[in-house]
């Protein structure tokens, strides 16, 4: 079966056996327009799915499938060449901290406007795209030099790369967030009030309250009752209805 790209006088188009290819195998879960909007992009750019140019990445976004296209930047520099206007690029320029860490990468890009060379330049940082596999281990200057130089050419090519983004780019997004750890339950309504009950019923003095929430603040460190965990305050109304216990029967064994 024949896979690679059809030449017209025009662009480069799909057949459509292709066509039902990338449906079935290459952008699978895709909807029909998302599926045209890949399409497209291919016959735009000039990029060959079927050769691993350009891939149809879909991923999760607020629970929902969402197509996102990718490729390498050896394919956005081949798209910037094919323009005819790119002129080049230096080599990335890194910025480091104090302790030498590496901080930002940027990289200049050129592009002939009106037969001039015009610079287009581009920073990455390293807080935004650093991920925890090991070509960002052993490589991270090649890596973020790859991201920087993707902003600059997508800066100086906005119509032809608009909407792709390459694989270095888009690894943070594969990288799933952290899993949101809950806190302990705050102390109910209920059971403050039950709390303050049992100390109605102890008959403490306003002295004597005051002594028992400065104590209490500082064993469970809080500054306000309502700060306590359900926990404690479980423990502290367990630890008055003994007290009331206690001062009932010593009041009939008076």
């Amino acid at each position: 079966m024949q896979t690679a790209l059809v030449e017209t006088n025009e662009k480069k188009v799909f057949s459509p056996s292709q066509l039902e290819l990338i449906k079935s195998q290459i952008a699978k879960g895709a909807s029909d327009s998302e599926l045209a909007y890949f399409v497209g992009v291919c016959e735009r750019t000039g990029l060959d799915p079927f050769q691993r140019q350009i891939y149809a990445i879909m991923r999760r976004d607020n629970g929902q499938s969402k197509l996102t296209i990718q490729t390498g930047i050896d394919g956005y520099r081949l798209i910037a060449d094919r323009t005819g206007r790119y002129a080049g690029s230096d080599d990335p320029v890194f910025t480091y901290d104090d302790r030498h860490q590496l901080i930002k990468a940027t990289v200049t890009v050129y592009k002939l406007v009106g037969g001039v060379r015009c610079a287009f330049s581009a920073s990455a940082l390293m807080a935004e795209y650093r991920q925890q596999g090991p070509m960002w281990t052993k490589m991270p200057c090649t890596m973020l030099g790859k991201c920087a130089e993707a902003l600059a050419l997508r800066k100086a090519f906005p119509a032809d790369l608009s909407g792709l983004y390459t694989s270095e780019e888009m690894m943070q997004a594969d990288t799933p967030e952290p899993a949101k750890v809950a806190g302990p339950e705050l102390v109910s309504k209920k059971t403050l009030g039950a709390i303050n009950s049992l100390i109605k019923e102890l008959g403490w003095d306003a002295a004597k309250r005051n002594d028992w929430a400065v104590q209490v603040k500082e064993r469970f460190h809080v500054s306000a009752p309502k700060e306590l965990t359900q926990a404690a305050g479980e423990q502290l109304e367990a630890e008055l209805d003994e007290l009331l216990l206690n001062k009932d029967q010593g009041n009939d064994h008076a």
